[in-house]
């Protein structure tokens, strides 16, 4: 997020530092949007989208143009942070991965020494 070019213009070095910075924020935005419910409960990913928002939120005061992606960072983290951490949620999902309703898995049988058929 804080890399710099080491050749160009001043403006280069401003554009390239700027697009970068969206390339960043636009990434961490897809992931909390996907893994959101994981992430609460790893406290290091916590950490980071933290730690990360206060980057974004101290940058918005020099680079004007952050401030549009600004809005929707906070209320990725915000949300993330505040949702109830609900580990029943997380078993549903499991049970549903678990519970299938193939009929080849519900008729599957050890296989015995006397068995002939297919196979």
């Amino acid at each position: 997020y804080h890399a710099q070019p080491s050749q160009g213009t001043e403006q280069e070095k401003m554009d390239y530092a700027l697009n970068n910075k969206r390339r960043v924020i636009r990434l961490v935005l897809q992931w909390a949007a996907l893994y959101g419910d994981l992430l609460q409960e790893d406290e290091a990913a916590m950490a980071f989208l933290e730690e990360f928002y206060v980057s974004v939120s101290d940058d918005t005061r020099m680079i004007a143009a952050l401030k549009e992606q600004l809005p929707e960072l906070e209320k990725i983290v915000k949300q993330i942070s505040e949702e109830p951490k609900a580990p029943q949620k997380k078993h549903k999902v499991l049970l549903q991965l678990f519970n299938t309703s193939d009929d080849r898995a519900q008729k599957r049988q050890p296989i015995r020494g006397s068995d002939e058929g297919e196979f």
